[in-house]
């Protein structure tokens, strides 16, 4: 198949909001500017805001300085099937680091794993949040370790851009660059290294049977592929909020060639 990738990169940083498309029937009106906030603790720490694209569920996360939390890309099947991206951001902190500022009872939670946890640490279990109404990725919870409180991965996509400082943004974007910052590398998806404006040579497309579905298997497709593929990613904030990723990944296909095997949620862990 001849494969190309668009990054539809509409803004300059990953970290600046794009204008979200109301055609898409979601609550997509912009939100307030939030300017760094300065944590009231004292010490020279900053709140960070993440809110859903509904904005029912608002998170405050605290900082203590630019050099607290760290950050990091997932690349692990898991993550990967839960957050319909490529890889996925995220910015772990203790858990009594982050409040639900408004919408706690929005907040739903899924029971999944992670690859890049090691067995002593829970097997592998996380606890991915995400509101109850629009299905936006918010954040993954690792259940706690003996002596502490546990610890949040907080999605780096659905961060308000205006209250991410420009020197921890920076910060942020060279550590996300680095080898040791992305996690099971070893299993992303085979078409991961792909390089935006890349187009393969033309070739001859013959018909093959794509499948897929969601993190809790209650709904699966299959897709019927006849042209050369094109993956698309998008850098807007609204899909960042929907998939929690600092991008959404997607295929665009012709509506007849999509069929679903499954969709029921009688049984669905409510991913």
């Amino acid at each position: 198949i001849s494969v190309s990738l668009l990054n539809h990169a509409r803004v300059a940083s990953v970290w600046r909001a794009a204008p979200s498309s109301p055609a898409l029937g979601l609550a997509t009106a912009a939100a307030d500017p939030v300017p760094p906030t300065p944590d009231d603790r004292g010490g020279g720490g900053v709140v960070l805001r993440s809110r859903c694209s509904c904005r029912r569920v608002v998170l405050d996360v605290s900082l203590r300085g630019e050099d607290d939390g760290r950050v990091w890309n997932c690349h692990c099947a898991p993550c990967r099937r839960y957050h319909a991206a490529a890889r996925v951001g995220y910015l772990a902190v203790p858990r009594g680091r982050v409040s639900v500022r408004s919408g706690e009872g929005f907040v739903g939670k899924f029971p999944s794993s992670c690859d890049a946890l090691p067995d002593e640490e829970g097997g592998g279990g996380v606890e991915r949040w995400h509101c109850t109404a629009c299905s936006s990725k918010l954040l993954s919870e690792v259940a706690a370790a003996t002596g502490d409180d546990g610890e949040c991965w907080v999605n780096l996509g659905p961060l308000d851009d205006d209250a991410v400082p420009g020197s921890l943004a920076d910060s942020w974007k060279e550590r996300l660059k680095r080898g040791g910052n992305n996690f099971r590398a070893d299993r992303a998806c085979s078409w991961a290294d792909a390089l935006p404006g890349y187009r393969a040579p033309p070739s001859t497309v013959a018909t093959t049977t794509w499948t897929g579905g969601c993190a809790c298997g209650a709904c699966r497709y299959e897709v019927a592929v006849t042209r050369p593929a094109q993956l698309q990613h998008c850098y807007c904030h609204l899909c960042r909020e929907l998939s929690g990723a600092p991008f959404m990944t997607w295929i665009p296909i012709y509506r007849r060639d999509f069929v679903w095997e499954s969709t029921s949620v009688d049984d669905a862990a409510g991913c």
